[in-house]
């Protein structure tokens, strides 16, 4: 039978108030992973990393726009875990809100094609 050993947290590096207002299994899960403030958990869109210190994001917005204007064809690719599919899933949602109304999504087959975005995918 396997023994499950309960990690002891650092609790001086925390502050007391930190992170007390969650429920205890949320706490020590995300002091196991050095979150230490409400603030690090906050998912608002204020917190996000800002669009243009993303690498080669006019790159990007370069080859989208003409596509999405001109109402071509996208192909979304995504995966069948738990990120995958929900990022499948806002991808098409912006895609649409900004404009894009051809969409279509892939969720290939990892047994057919590997992991990823592969070669026989492509």
């Amino acid at each position: 039978m396997p023994v499950i050993r309960r990690r002891e947290l650092p609790s001086s590096q925390y502050s007391q108030n930190a992170l007390t207002s969650l429920l205890p299994v949320l706490e020590r899960v995300y002091r196991a992973r050095g979150i230490e403030s409400l603030e690090e958990i906050d998912l608002q869109l204020g917190h996000l990393l800002p669009y243009h210190n993303m690498r080669d994001i006019d790159a990007a917005v370069e080859a989208l726009l003409p596509v999405v204007c001109q109402h071509k064809r996208l192909l979304v690719v995504g995966d069948f875990d738990a990120d995958g599919a929900c990022s499948t899933a806002v991808v098409i949602r912006a895609l649409r809100l900004m404009g894009a109304s051809n969409i279509e999504y892939l969720v290939p087959n990892r047994f057919d094609f590997g992991y990823g975005l592969s070669p026989p995918l492509v």
